[in-house]
């Protein structure tokens, strides 16, 4: 059975706790424009979320405002999930493990 996480959006309870220096959640206007067609990633990440790193999962991904962005659909609790605007300072993937 796989978990199919609902995407949330800005006025999401769950993101009320939002601080500077926090992911930037994308607004619907962004989310709702035309655009390229979503790549599904499932990588591990840290995020940065009400003051303090958590890790999550980058379910999917695109392009948006005319190619000018990434945002990234993480979800970092079972059943939450958003669009942020994907960037190194707010959204970094998980090291790898090097097999000894």
């Amino acid at each position: 059975m796989s978990i199919v996480p609902v995407p949330r959006r800005q006025g999401d309870p769950a993101l009320r706790g939002l601080r500077t220096g926090d992911a930037q959640t994308v607004p619907d206007k962004v989310l709702d424009e035309p655009d390229q067609p979503e790549l599904d990633r499932w990588q591990l990440v840290w995020i940065r979320l009400g003051g303090r790193w958590r890790p999550g999962v980058l379910l999917a991904w695109h392009r948006a405002l005319g190619g000018r962005w990434w945002i990234a659909q993480i979800q970092w609790d079972r059943n939450t999930s958003a669009w942020f605007y994907y960037e190194h300072a707010t959204i970094r993937p998980l090291p790898t493990r090097r097999k000894a």
